[in-house]
């Protein structure tokens, strides 16, 4: 989806493709909620299953307690 493609490509473009929340959530247009971060990792549930089903190896995406999230695999975006 859209959301999942912003999602990935924030993560891909960050320093050690890792990302607070709180930036995951502005680039997604969630708000700063605890309802949001809700919204959030769902969101990153959906987006790991896809990955994990095109091959990348599992855990593709990690969380990190009270920094955020870190793509853990090398991929490129077409």
């Amino acid at each position: 989806t859209k959301l999942e493609s912003v999602i990935l490509k924030g993560l891909l473009e960050a320093s050690g493709q890792m990302l607070p929340h709180t930036r995951l959530m502005d680039l997604a247009g969630m708000d700063s909620t605890p309802r949001g971060k809700a919204n959030l990792e769902v969101q990153l549930t959906r987006l790991r299953k896809k990955l994990v089903s095109a091959g990348v190896p599992a855990p593709a995406i990690k969380a990190i307690r009270y920094r955020g999230y870190q793509l853990l695999s090398n991929i490129s975006m077409i």
